[in-house]
């Protein structure tokens, strides 16, 4: 039944397309010997009333045409035709008929005959005809088809070896059905490479080899991950030559595919190094000296406090950090990055070179996080960052985790289907012109078409700018003014019959919102000057949606004047945190701040992974590697992660801040009052005020086809 829900989809596409398009020659120099116009035009007034529904005056149009005049190929058009509407209308007999007298006159157009026999294969499976389809079908030269043809072949001869028992042979049709996917994100999420995948895993590694090296010809991307998939899976059992073996193959196979690429890559950098760990060592590199050293002072204290927790040190040592003696204490080797992204990268291969630290921590501002977690990477280390990093997802994985949520982990968010359902599908994207912002944006418009949202808006401002107009304008269509020339000049005449008003009018159009929800990734300092954009053109009661330096004190400040809004961030109502808030300041003296929390949490999160690692002797890295593959989630003060397709993807929520109070959002909002806080409280919140662009750290089937 599913089958068949496809096939009567496919084929109303189809008409509908060809009834606009006209049709598609074997060959544009020898239209005039294969179709006429006047018969073409008859053809398409039948389609047309069928797209429309007429189906049986569809049918009586092209049954009226006689065949006597016709030339070959138009009989067999006519007669394929006939085929398709009786197909759709479950009369398979029939179908089967008119098919089979279409083959007769068609040779000359092999794209019409390999369409024709396509159908045919279709209706003998229909009556479960099985054997007889599955002959049929061979016929059909698959290389004469169209690509959306050729899916439907494929996936016909995918069912039908399955149910002769075939299995290589189906699990080869199912390749070649993925095979016009090139995009990473959508290739993961299509039911059939599940399908795929699991079966692949199935087979001995010789079957596997000959699939992935000689039976699918050329090799797909879809190919290429299938075979990085297994890449890894022979690494981490222990095979490293066969599959270094694989890698050299995939790198030679597939140089231009970039994102596959970086996988690759990736991975190769991981088994170049030889480097051995010691689990008692973990790494922090800091800003300790220059203009940002406060910051990185008060992340130590976080990290500290962790420290003091997990051991319970003598509060009258001399050096806190200093472990005490007895066995399985940490050691924690710190470094100065000196504010440089350079110096921090330097220190990271210095930690792991000198000192075999097993984890490192730091990456405190986004500029120093990604030169750092590039140089950890080399070696296999597992590095937990203070910030975010703003690298293409294909560069990361789970030897990284973004204390602060990442990228991926807001997007995620953004698109939950919960969000979706109740705001819509619509949805519009305004980014600031750098990498931060583009990465943003290439991550904004991958889920948008994994999840079929209509994305009417994609517009970038430059944030040295302090007027954001223009890019508002131009979301709310009121740039261009030529284009709603009609429009304008009906308001404009209104607007003069208005003259006496006192109100001064802006402008003369109304804003054109097609969206439903806009994403607004601007850090506060930037947002304070760009919201207030949009009231000024009279968009209001817009859903804008921020990241998660929006929990921020000036923000919330002028909150009054830019009614609510929306931002991905963590719900800070919890226990935990209240408790380690009490703990922090028993110690120092002085309420944590967002900073100081995150730092707590890193440690916490180095110690989850390491603390079931034998602590007797230096280890190979691959120990911990497999320690953190194997974990699912892990929860922490400032929320939880789980790992998913191969990243750590932190759990956000979506707040709302509303005069200057915050609160957690839900759909339906709750009837209960919500917890909130208050624009005066955020100063006792574990908070920071954001306004510097350089830091990131506030917080936050087959088918009967016709021709052509």
């Amino acid at each position: 039944m599913k089958l068949l829900n496809y096939n009567l989809l496919l084929l109303v596409a189809l008409l509908l397309q060809l009834g606009c398009s006209g049709i598609t020659m074997l060959a544009p120099g020898e239209a005039s010997s294969l179709y006429r116009d006047s018969f073409l035009a008859s053809v398409n007034s039948a389609k047309n009333l069928y797209s429309r529904g007429h189906t049986d005056d569809a049918l009586k149009q092209l049954t009226a045409i006689k065949e006597q005049g016709l030339l070959p190929t138009e009989r067999s058009l006519r007669r394929n035709l006939i085929g398709v509407i009786h197909f759709s209308a479950g009369e398979y007999e029939k179908a089967i008929f008119n098919f089979d007298m279409a083959l007769a006159t068609s040779r000359l157009d092999d794209s019409l005959t390999g369409q024709i026999q396509l159908n045919l294969a279709s209706s003998y499976y229909k009556l479960d005809l099985v054997d007889k389809a599955y002959s049929t079908l061979l016929l059909s030269d698959v290389k004469a088809l169209r690509q959306q043809e050729a899916k439907q072949y494929y996936l016909l001869k995918y069912k039908l070896s399955g149910q002769l028992g075939r299995e290589m042979e189906q699990l080869i049709s199912l390749a070649n059905y993925l095979s016009d996917l090139v995009d990473l994100d959508q290739i993961k999420q299509d039911p059939y490479f599940d399908t795929l995948t699991r079966e692949f895993f199935k087979m001995d590694h010789r079957e596997k080899s000959d699939f992935l090296e000689e039976l699918i010809d050329p090799p797909s991307v879809v190919i290429g991950y299938l075979g990085y998939l297994e890449m890894e899976q022979l690494y981490y059992k222990g095979e490293k030559e066969r599959a270094k073996d694989l890698l050299e193959w995939l790198m030679g196979k597939f140089p231009s595919h970039e994102k596959l690429r970086l996988l690759l890559q990736g991975f190769e950098l991981k088994t170049k190094s030889i480097s051995r760990m010691d689990p008692l060592a973990i790494g922090v590199v800091l800003p300790l000296s220059g203009k940002r050293s406060s910051f990185g002072k008060r992340s130590l204290d976080g990290i500290d406090s962790a420290f003091r927790r997990r051991f319970t040190l003598n509060q009258d040592e001399t050096d806190p950090l200093k472990p005490a003696s007895s066995k399985g204490k940490y050691q924690l080797h710190i470094r100065d990055s000196e504010g440089s992204a350079v110096a921090g990268a330097f220190r990271v291969k210095e930690l792991i070179e000198k000192h075999a630290v097993s984890v490192v921590i730091g990456g405190l501002f986004s500029g120093e996080a990604e030169r750092e977690y590039l140089e950890a990477k080399k070696f296999g280390a597992f590095f937990i960052s203070l910030s975010q990093i703003y690298l293409p997802k294909e560069q990361k994985d789970y030897l990284l985790l973004e204390v602060p949520g990442s990228l991926e982990s807001q997007i995620n968010k953004l698109f939950s289907p919960e969000l979706l359902e109740r705001w819509g599908k619509r949805g519009a994207i305004i980014y600031p012109r750098s990498s931060r912002g583009r990465s943003y944006k290439d991550l904004f418009w991958n889920k948008s078409k994994l999840h079929e949202v209509e994305v009417n808006g994609v517009i970038s401002y430059d944030k040295s700018q302090t007027d954001f107009r223009d890019p508002i304008k131009n979301i709310l269509g009121l740039k261009f003014r030529r284009e709603r020339k009609e429009e304008f000049d009906i308001f404009k005449e209104i607007h003069t019959l208005e003259s006496r008003r006192s109100a001064r009018r802006i402008q003369t159009l109304s804003p054109q919102i097609d969206f439903d929800w806009i994403f607004v990734p601007a850090f506060p300092n930037e947002a304070i000057q760009l919201l207030p954009s949009f009231s000024y053109y009279d968009a209001y009661g817009l859903n804008i949606v921020g990241g998660p330096s929006w929990l921020s004190n000036s923000l919330s400040r002028e909150s009054s004047r830019l009614g609510p809004l929306f931002f991905i961030g963590n719900d800070s109502a919890d226990q935990h945190q209240q408790n380690f808030a009490a703990f922090f300041t028993n110690i120092y003296k002085r309420k944590p701040r967002l900073i100081e929390m995150r730092s707590f949490d890193s440690f916490n999160i180095a110690d989850f992974f390491l603390k079931n690692i034998s602590s007797e002797e230096v280890v190979a890295r691959e120990f911990l590697d497999r320690q953190i593959r194997a974990q699912q989630s892990l929860h922490g003060i400032t929320g939880s992660w789980i790992l998913d397709d191969n990243l750590w993807i932190k759990e956000m929520a979506l707040m709302r801040l509303s005069r200057g109070r915050i609160s957690k959002y839900t759909f339906p909002p709750p009837k209960l009052e919500q917890t909130e806080v208050s624009s005066g409280e955020l100063q006792n919140q574990p908070t920071i005020d954001n306004n510097n662009p350089a830091v990131d750290m506030t917080e936050g089937t087959s088918g009967v086809t016709e021709t052509m």
